[in-house]
């Protein structure tokens, strides 16, 4: 049976980048209508450039849906970059390649992920 759009739950996810103040991510996660179910945060004192970041917080979505069983996401980040490394089949990019590597890991378990680049308002 093929998944229909109402069993996709959303995965938003975005970094901040502070300068001298380390790096945090936050993921929203809700059901296929937009209700929202859940969420995380984190933080590190390290300062991670910006594509780095974005790729740690979709790695950290992953680790969400599978703390609360979700089978069928779609991973939304407004990072460009990241979502193309993803969609890819192999790593083009050394600096994110080895953090790509693993979300690919990660999203194998799952039944299925869908990538989507969601530009900023």
């Amino acid at each position: 049976m093929e998944a229909t759009d109402d069993d996709f739950r959303e995965d938003n996810v975005d970094a901040t980048c502070f300068v001298d103040r380390g790096t945090r991510w936050g993921v929203v996660i809700t059901d296929g209508g937009g209700k929202f179910m859940f969420d995380g945060v984190r933080r590190s004192r390290i300062q991670w450039n910006p594509e780095e970041a974005e790729a740690i917080a979709i790695d950290f979505g992953l680790d969400l849906a599978h703390k609360f069983a979700l089978r069928e996401i779609e991973m939304e980040s407004d990072c460009q970059g990241v979502i193309q490394q993803l969609q890819w089949e192999e790593e083009r990019e050394i600096e994110i390649g080895l953090v790509c590597a693993e979300i690919r890991a990660k999203a194998r378990t799952l039944d299925c992920v869908k990538w989507s680049f969601t530009g900023r308002n």
